[in-house]
């Protein structure tokens, strides 16, 4: 719908809503001198409808993608945008209409007029813009995720979280209640008072229960708009589902569990055997890569790829996949969120800790597990991990440390080495492109040891909800309205150039490189999409269900079945061991399958609610690994 005819609809709405509040007033009226003197008044009820205008006006200045998203998310039937516009806009009304019942006296009128409805409308309208930025930047129906987020410490997060949240939250309330509250009232009083007010001086005597009823009504709308907005935000954020996990937390015991004894083994015990001749390993974790983001000729959602070269490096090498199309995996309960993804496919155990026994608080991270670190470690591997935030985000230090005494670079190395200023922090920390820079500095490096190295990296700049625009990325096409349309071909470029290094240094030959994306985009599903194209996927065909990217590059082993497999986060952790060359006892290591041998994944056996029902449950088991 073209933007001016959507807003002259809205303004034509209000224009019905005030008719019908006239004709209503005037019908419960039974006093016909009130009656009179409330048709007088049409003047300030025309004020009032240009004071509505002059403020949206004012609103939509300073907000221009407001309007935008009004338009978006009234089209997608997701009415939070438009009840944001709408709510505020109707209240300015219905304040201005209050005020010409209590024109006498304008020093009353501002006591009682900057009493309980301004209370309840201040209210409405911080929950009302609180609720809209939460929803767009998370994904509030991803529960564990979110209390993982909640519960862990918030040192290394996304620096732009509390900016965000001033400017995308915090501002726009401010202005819209001080446009309302300021501008829009101040200027009825005054035009009514210059215009009405010495026209119809004689008819201002009013009797009390009209004054009441007027009064009354202004308050009890700005009290309903009070309980729409707190019930949406319920709707929206649905607190209720966060009670079982705290029941579970605190009030119930471990259990043993079936689904674990029968199907985890232990990743301490089961023999690996590495061959004679050690391979390099290079990890890279890509934020938020699905292979969804590809073409829908090659299996993915949109109609141009945004991964033209991932796609490519997918088909020239080894992709597996659900179909026939370039895939990959599924997200599962205990591997959706960045620290779960590098644990699951590092160890094929999930993260479900309970919030008093976090990594952070208890300084251990699964003492009674082995970890791909920890068998390169014993190989004799140099290993080191990159990062472009604090390593200390979500205890990913202890991850690595704790497992094989990895060697971590992150931020506050990269400054203390001098490699970046002390004072630098964009995003998370540093973007990718430097990101990679180091990366190539760390491989020549490392590959000019005499040992085998391990080289991991997660890059940052594709993370959820926009993404950080480098100045790498191609600003000539950029849309603000979708920032990850232009920031995740730019990440997609990047890697490819790093492949493209790698394949011409002397190491290549003997590198087994492994590229993944951690998890799914988190897209806020119950809000303004990032991705219009992710929120129907799940309403499409299988052919293009949501998976993240998986690619081996020079593996040492051949794959029985690498199309039509279904697979998950756990199935990575032996399947990097089997592109190394290493023999697995049994081909199986804590939840997880070689995707290279041909025995099911527990996720082709049982699928996908099954093993999320049973790995969301307090286990003994679980416990035991701590």
């Amino acid at each position: 719908m073209n933007i001016i005819l959507f807003y002259t609809v809205i303004f034509l709405i209000e224009a019905f809503f005030f008719t019908s509040y006239v004709f209503l007033s005037r019908l419960i009226l039974k006093n016909k001198q009130d009656q009179l003197r409330f048709s007088l008044r049409k003047g300030s009820y025309i004020i009032a409808l240009v004071s509505i205008f002059f403020s949206a006006l004012i609103y939509f200045i300073i907000d221009f993608n407001s309007l935008y998203n009004v338009v978006v998310a009234f089209h997608n039937k997701k009415p939070s945008f438009f009840v944001k516009f709408y709510s505020m806009q109707t209240l300015i009304f219905f304040i201005a209409t209050g005020i010409s019942f209590h024109s006498k006296h304008v020093e009353n009128t501002h006591k009682r007029l900057y009493g309980i409805p301004v209370l309840y409308i201040n209210l409405s309208l911080l929950l009302i813009n609180i609720v809209n930025w939460a929803l767009q930047r998370y994904n509030f129906t991803i529960y564990e995720s979110i209390w993982i987020t909640i519960t862990s410490p918030t040192k290394g997060a996304d620096s732009t979280a509390l900016s965000s949240f001033i400017l995308d939250a915090l501002i726009p309330y401010l202005i819209e209640f001080f446009c309302f509250l300021i501008f829009s009232i101040p200027l009825c009083l005054y035009l009514i008072k210059k215009y009405n007010f010495n026209y119809f001086k004689e008819n201002l005597e009013f009797k009390f229960k009209t004054k009441t009823y007027s009064y009354n009504l202004v308050k009890c709308v700005s009290v309903i708009l009070f309980i729409f907005s707190a019930v949406q935000t319920y709707l929206c954020i649905k607190p209720h589902n966060y009670i079982p996990i705290l029941i579970k937390e605190n009030f119930s015991d471990a259990e043993h569990s079936v689904f674990y004894k029968k199907n985890y083994v232990d990743t301490k015990t089961t023999k690996v055997t590495f061959p004679q001749k050690k391979q390099n390993l290079i990890l890279i974790f890509l934020e938020s890569m699905e292979s969804t983001y590809t073409d829908i000729s090659n299996g993915g959602l949109f109609d141009e790829s945004l991964i033209p070269n991932l796609t490519r490096l997918g088909k020239e090498n080894i992709n597996f996949s659900s179909t026939e199309c370039f895939g990959g995996g599924n997200d599962l309960v205990g591997a959706d969120c960045t620290i779960a993804a590098l644990l699951t496919k590092m160890s094929g155990t999930p993260y479900t800790f309970s919030s008093q026994k976090i990594p952070s608080k208890t300084g251990k991270f699964l003492s009674n597990i082995k970890t791909l670190t920890d068998h390169l470690a014993e190989q004799n591997y140099n290993q080191r991990f990159l990062f472009g935030s604090d390593k200390e985000f979500a205890s990913r230090d202890m991850l690595l440390e704790k497992h094989g005494n990895v060697e971590i670079h992150d931020i506050n190395w990269y400054k203390e080495n001098k490699k970046l200023p002390e004072n630098y922090n964009v995003f998370w920390g540093f973007e990718d492109n430097k990101l990679y820079k180091f990366a190539k500095e760390e491989a020549e490096e490392l590959g000019n040891k005499k040992e085998p190295f391990f080289l991991g990296l997660l890059t940052v700049d594709t993370h959820y909800p926009k993404g950080f625009l480098c100045d790498q990325c191609d600003k000539k096409n950029y849309d603000p309205r979708h920032p990850m349309k232009t920031i995740i071909p730019c990440s997609d470029r990047q890697l490819n150039d790093f492949i493209s290094w790698a394949k011409e240094q002397k190491w290549y030959e003997n590198t087994t490189i492994v590229i993944t994306g951690d998890h799914l985009f988190m897209q806020p599903v119950n809000g303004f999409n990032t991705f219009d194209e992710l929120s129907v996927s799940e309403f499409v065909a299988p052919l293009r269900k949501r998976q993240w990217v998986d690619i081996f590059i020079n593996s040492r082993a051949k794959p029985v079945k690498e199309k039509f497999r279904s697979f998950s986060a756990y199935d990575i952790y032996p399947s990097i061991l089997a592109s190394l060359g290493c023999k697995i006892e049994g081909d199986r290591l804590g939840f997880g399958v070689s995707l290279f041998s041909d025995k099911k994944t527990l996720y082709e056996i049982y699928g996908e609610k099954i093993i999320n029902d049973e790995l969301s449950k307090k286990t003994i088991e679980y416990e035991s690994l701590y």
